[in-house]
């Protein structure tokens, strides 16, 4: 009730107030309570830009799977993230990838090489 009242019972993503609201959670943490969650990781959405925010998390998800986890530190990095443990890290990622389509995926092979390069001039 604290987020839906936060947001004066309208999906902060498109306005609706007509429509049924839910919380969205930015991220979901094995174990963790519902009510464990930090309310800056909390969104009243409308039922359809709540389907919209778990399909775009979804298609991070698969983009994401591409590459070794490793080879996503120093991107973690790049946008703030401490340990990995940022819960804004998805939300960031959407903003990114909605002004720059690819840039994931470019951004990552290009650290990629880097690293790799690295390691070969050590070498």
């Amino acid at each position: 009730m604290e987020i839906l009242n936060r947001a004066e019972f309208c999906c902060e993503s498109c306005g609706d107030t007509e429509s049924q609201l839910q919380v969205h959670h930015g991220y979901y943490e094995k174990g963790k309570e519902p009510w464990e969650y930090e309310d800056e990781t909390l969104w009243c959405l409308c039922d359809k830009c709540h389907e919209k925010a778990h399909a775009f998390k979804n298609a991070i998800d698969v983009a994401l799977a591409k590459y070794r986890p490793t080879s996503l530190l120093p991107f973690a990095v790049g946008l703030g993230i401490i340990n990995g443990r940022d819960s804004s890290f998805y939300a960031r990622l959407q903003d990114v990838m909605r002004q720059r389509p690819g840039i994931i995926e470019r951004t990552v092979d290009a650290l990629c090489l880097e690293i790799n390069t690295k390691k070969g001039q050590k070498q």
